[in-house]
């Protein structure tokens, strides 16, 4: 089971691969191109090929025992495997199944369901961010805490909590001037039993 986990979370870390910067709300606003799987050639007794799907990181390495963070290819400072499948998840709709079930994996093998990343957004922030309402609400009944603060110096969002988070990004949504606003009433939704 835990080698299909890896290998699943291998395939959902394929499509996050140098996207998941989010510096502030506009950045997920539009996310990088992501590789996408591709089918293999059809082989000639007609029998049906699997999907391949390219993994540029391949070479990836966990940098704990308990695989909460990976190693970076330019020695840097980890990055956290909640926050690496809650970027997949921005990019791709099709892969809800596989990560909630990375995500309460790598929860139950003890990952810190608060730790912030390198934009100082906890998890839950990161996947109010992305707009996962299902992420959102694993999170918080696996423990995330809504009221931890934001801790991203000169930065409008720093000090802010979850909820004052998703009115920031409600806020810029409706102040978008090309294309209509993304709709985050799910994510409210899921948020608000907490609050």
């Amino acid at each position: 089971m835990k080698k299909r986990i890896i290998l699943t979370l291998a395939a959902i870390l394929a499509m996050a691969a140098n996207t998941y910067a989010a510096d502030t709300p506009a950045a997920a606003t539009a996310p990088a191109t992501a590789n996408e799987a591709k089918p293999a050639a059809p082989a000639n007794d007609g029998a049906a090929q699997e999907k391949t799907v390219a993994n540029p990181m391949a070479d990836l390495e966990y940098s704990d025992a308990k695989e909460c963070h990976f190693k970076t290819p330019d020695g840097g400072k980890p990055l956290p495997v909640i926050h690496a499948l809650l970027a997949s998840r921005g990019m791709n709709s099709n892969n809800q199944a596989q990560l909630l079930i990375a995500l309460g994996t790598t929860i139950a093998n003890g990952c810190d369901i608060n730790e912030p990343d390198a934009a100082g957004l906890q998890p839950l922030n990161a996947a109010i961010l992305f707009n996962d309402a299902e992420a959102v609400q694993m999170l918080l009944e696996k423990g995330a805490d809504p009221y931890s603060p934001i801790h991203k110096a000169d930065s409008p969002i720093d000090g802010m909590n979850s909820f004052q988070f998703l009115e920031k990004i409600q806020e810029k949504e409706k102040a978008r001037k090309n294309g209509s606003p993304r709709d985050y009433s799910e994510v409210a939704t899921a948020l608000q039993k907490y609050r």
